[in-house]
């Protein structure tokens, strides 16, 4: 089975376009009008990926596995994840199998959606999701009031040190 890049033309701002399904962020504003062969996506603001670019792209079954290993840490069945990401679950199957190839606005979407990771995703690095862990608000004030006691004990234990240091002083000064 060969793999064909998508046939419509790259345009919306900040855009990842795929180059032999390695990803290309495209600046804010810029257009790129695609001509695609049986095995690349050639654009005039990028040049033809090399062998050893070929080499490192993700091929687009580990994509797919990445995708599915997504949907099932977010605990979501195929239908609630097509609900959520707004494709059908048919797609859904389709992208998991690695029959289509993940479309670059559903990558947009579970980042904006579920803080999906850009790097994990395409280069298997970091953690899936950029988003920090939610914390309570009662957790927040637990820390700061033990931060905040630690800052108290430590601030009396440098007082007290003062005070020694300070009659040390005085009684050197007093001896001579």
């Amino acid at each position: 089975m060969t793999w064909r890049a998508d046939k419509r033309s790259v345009g919306a701002a900040d855009t990842i376009a795929f180059f032999c399904f390695k990803p290309v962020l495209l600046s804010c504003g810029q257009r790129a009008k695609s001509i695609f062969n049986d095995d690349y996506a050639i654009t005039k603001q990028t040049p033809m990926p090399t062998s050893k670019e070929k080499a490192d792209a993700p091929a687009p079954a580990e994509l797919a596995k990445r995708f599915k290993h997504f949907r099932k840490l977010q605990k979501l069945t195929q239908m609630e994840f097509a609900e959520k990401i707004h494709i059908s679950q048919a797609m859904i199957v389709r992208y998991e199998n690695a029959t289509h190839l993940i479309n670059t606005e559903v990558i947009k979407t579970l980042h904006t959606v579920f803080g999906m990771s850009y790097d994990w995703f395409f280069e298997g690095m970091g953690k899936p999701t950029d988003k920090p862990e939610k914390r309570s608000i009662t957790t927040d004030i637990n820390d700061i009031k033990t931060d905040n006691s630690l800052f108290e004990s430590r601030l009396k234990q440098l007082e007290q040190q003062v005070k020694t240091l300070t009659r040390e002083l005085y009684a050197l000064k007093h001896r001579t």
